[in-house]
């Protein structure tokens, strides 16, 4: 896996005040160029004494492909848990495997740096369903917007985003939102046709699919974004990603809800 090897170490933290996140984290000095992980994870050891160095894929709160790799000493099993980072770390098996061996905690203090983008082959990722039509997009390729450096202020923002969240439950959904972004342009399925997302872990049916592709109607926020959107309380097709997006569009809104039509 290629990177930029300038990372942030995070120390053990149990709370989600701001000031006490930003207080464990610091830049550290470079690992190993080259973007070689058996020299960094070497590097890990030596430097940490780490005994079982692991390697952990993970979103940033923004991130639109898997964009942090995480090291960590899996060995430890003396050290405090690191609370926080566990909770928005946990979104696939160790060494970033979809599917694979389960892991129950970070311990100590975690090594973070940024992931390089990956170029998106697409075919075979979903499947269209018709009466007459069984068939796949033809391939092609896409590129994520790339910024290599990690700061502290995002990584404050991406461990307090994943407070009350699953960070594997929105991992499944950015990589949904990751796949279908990558669609080929000018590809249009049968009029019939019902969309079918498959990845090594899961299998979504074309319902599922369809809930995965809803947006936010105020900022246009992708359900992948945010795990979770909120309904209209009286208009169940109506959604937001917060209270705030709901509000600003209420002028829009308040035209067709059937709350005001009640009144």
């Amino acid at each position: 896996m290629s990177r930029v090897v300038t990372p942030l170490e995070i120390g053990v933290c149990s709370t989600y005040k701001r000031s006490k996140i930003r207080s464990v984290i610091q830049v550290i000095e470079p690992l190993p160029p080259g973007a070689d992980e058996a020299k960094e994870k070497a590097e890990l050891r030596r430097r940490f004494g780490w005994k079982d160095v692991r390697g952990l894929t993970c979103y940033s709160a923004t991130g639109t492909y898997r964009d942090l790799y995480v090291y960590f000493d899996y060995a430890d099993k003396r050290s405090e848990i690191n609370k926080v980072a566990t909770k928005a770390f946990k979104c696939y098996g160790l060494d970033g495997a979809q599917v694979g061996k389960e892991w129950n905690h970070i311990r100590g203090s975690c090594v973070v740096v940024r992931a390089e983008p990956p170029v998106t082959r697409v075919g075979g990722m979903f499947q269209f369903f018709s009466s007459n039509v069984s068939s796949t997009p033809p391939s092609t390729s896409t590129t994520h917007d790339y910024d290599p450096t990690i700061s502290i202020d995002e990584m404050v923002e991406t461990l307090m985003f994943f407070k009350g969240k699953k960070a594997s439950t929105v991992a499944r959904s950015r990589d949904i939102e990751r796949t279908q972004a990558s669609m080929p342009l000018g590809f249009n399925p049968p009029n019939d046709a019902r969309l079918a997302y498959v990845s090594p872990s899961t299998v979504r049916n074309p319902d599922q699919v369809a809930r995965d592709r809803e947006k936010c109607l105020q900022c246009h926020k992708p359900k992948g974004m945010m795990s979770k959107l909120m309904h209209c309380p009286c208009s169940k097709d109506v959604l937001y990603c917060s209270r705030e997006c709901q509000k600003a569009h209420w002028k829009v809104h308040k035209v067709t809800c059937s709350v005001r039509k009640k009144k």
